[in-house]
């Protein structure tokens, strides 16, 4: 009956089963395989010989907004969350002109203002004071002095303009062993 059915023979031969599928694609195996070695090389020649590798070295800095004569005790949540909105300002700080300069000038002028606001990234992790800072550089030692130097110019810069904070690195970078892809 169902050969007699035009509808249904229409539809039997719009649609691809499958086993026909796999059939075709087996029949072809050696061009997809191919295909893959050729895509999986040239994926490999462009990330060795076009692609500068970057290294990323990455300090902490923990910025309160107490004097260190206010005992543990002391410390209220209100200025716990001063702190933490203090440490969200330090963030936007570290790219101004003024703290960029000063660390140019640590430097030795080896990078400009611009250049080194390319190459720094600053945030604040969740719900703390503490202050992330990340340097991005394609030589590694390069990365870890660059981050070093923010993480001991930064605060003094900093603290010149903005009063009654501190800031402490409890975790300086250090050279990175591996590059980063992104």
């Amino acid at each position: 009956m169902a050969l007699n059915n035009p509808e249904l023979v229409q539809e039997e031969e719009n649609s691809i089963s499958i086993t026909r599928l796999l059939q075709a694609i087996w029949k072809r195996i050696l061009w997809v395989i191919a295909a893959v070695v050729i895509a999986v090389a040239a994926s490999a020649i462009i990330t060795q010989f076009f692609i500068t590798p970057q290294y990323q070295a990455s300090c902490w800095l923990y910025v309160n907004n107490f004097s260190n004569s206010t005992s543990q005790n002391e410390v209220s949540t209100t200025q716990l969350q001063a702190a933490t909105r203090l440490a969200n300002a330090y963030t936007q700080m570290i790219y101004s002109e003024t703290v960029l300069n000063d660390i140019s000038a640590e430097l030795g002028g080896t990078y400009t203002s611009k250049e080194l606001s390319q190459m720094i990234s600053a945030s604040v992790i969740t719900d703390t004071q503490i202050l992330v800072v990340t340097v991005t550089n394609p030589d590694p030692e390069q990365a870890a002095q660059i981050a070093n130097t923010v993480a001991r110019v930064a605060p003094s810069s900093i603290q010149s303009f903005v009063e009654g904070s501190s800031v402490t690195v409890p975790q300086y970078a250090s050279v990175p062993t591996a590059p980063q892809f992104s």
